[in-house]
């Protein structure tokens, strides 16, 4: 379609110029496309390798560099406003194949403005599909995992695990993970992100909630990632409710990987061990109860002792 191809031509670097005398915006997209870290390797630092800056809108907007799914994102919002605008007179998709290409517009048949108006619907259909949105989430859990990630399979999302479930279940647990998880919580409550594996716990575990929220049932892994993510900042009763809910899944005895079985079976024996006196929330987490949840009110300040 030739307004998609001018717009495409207006926003990226590098994209088919039909129309000599537009003006190129120049976002373009990172070196390595879709994830910058090495293949068939386990990585310590995820975040000297993934920027996690390529998936802010603000930072993607200021450097006009961004992962293909953000640069997706902005190229549907100027659709949307084209065709609010009543300069375009269709319904457009976004394509990102395998996430390693610029985004490309594609017009959805039979979806014009007359038959958007004819409809129930009063918004227009130029946005992008969650996949795109759990794209951006999984480029930023790599970004501020804190435990080495392997790059080996479908590493995209699910590579962390491993790392992260050895550091809970290691040697000497009952005594090392109560004083791990204590610190950890008592660092996020004053605002303190980072932690010492050089990620960003609270921006991984962010992350990884939102991904359960967007595709827990489909992805189920995402929900094993959160649990031990959460065992990590000291909730182990949020933590051992999410982790007997993927253990409760028809994926977790049909086709989990046996090695992750086994971490699992620790670190579910390991929450156990926490006894009746850890509280667990009364359900899990999932798009309906963030929903029903009020705004938050801001985190209140607690003082630094040191």
């Amino acid at each position: 379609h030739a307004v998609l191809k001018a717009v495409e031509a207006s926003l990226f670097a590098g994209a088919e110029q039909t129309q000599p005398e537009l003006i190129s915006l120049g976002f373009r997209m990172p070196p390595k496309g879709r994830s910058g870290l090495p293949p068939n390797a386990v990585v310590d630092h995820t975040g000297t390798w993934e920027d996690a800056r390529d998936a802010y809108m603000h930072e993607v907007l200021i450097r006009r560099r961004g992962h293909p799914a953000a640069l997706a994102i902005l190229y549907a919002e100027v659709m949307s406003q084209l065709y609010a605008s009543g300069a375009v007179d269709f319904v457009a998709a976004m394509n990102l194949g395998d996430h390693n290409v610029l985004p490309r517009g594609v017009v959805l048949p039979g979806l014009t403005r007359q038959t958007m108006q004819q409809g129930s619907a009063s918004a227009p259909l130029n946005t992008c599909s969650s996949d795109t949105l759990a794209e951006l989430l999984c480029h930023l859990k790599r970004a501020y995992w804190p435990w080495a990630w392997n790059t080996q399979g479908d590493h995209y999302s699910h590579g962390g695990f491993r790392a992260a479930a050895k550091a809970g279940v290691g040697d000497e647990m009952s005594a090392v993970i109560r004083a791990v998880s204590t610190v950890a919580a008592w660092r996020l409550d004053r605002g303190i992100w980072t932690s010492p594996g050089a990620g960003d716990l609270r921006r991984a575990r962010a992350a990884a909630e939102r991904l359960v929220m967007l595709r827990g049932d489909a992805q189920p892994d995402e929900r094993r990632d959160l649990a031990v993510a959460l065992l990590h900042c000291g909730e182990l009763g949020a933590a051992r409710a999410e982790l007997r809910a993927y253990m409760d899944t028809q994926h977790f005895r049909a086709a989990a990987d046996p090695f992750d079985k086994v971490l699992c079976y620790k670190l579910r024996d390991v929450l156990a061990s926490a006894g009746d006196s850890v509280q667990e929330p009364q359900e899990v987490t999932n798009i309906s109860q963030a929903l029903n949840k009020p705004p938050p009110q801001g985190m209140a300040k607690k003082p630094l002792t040191w």
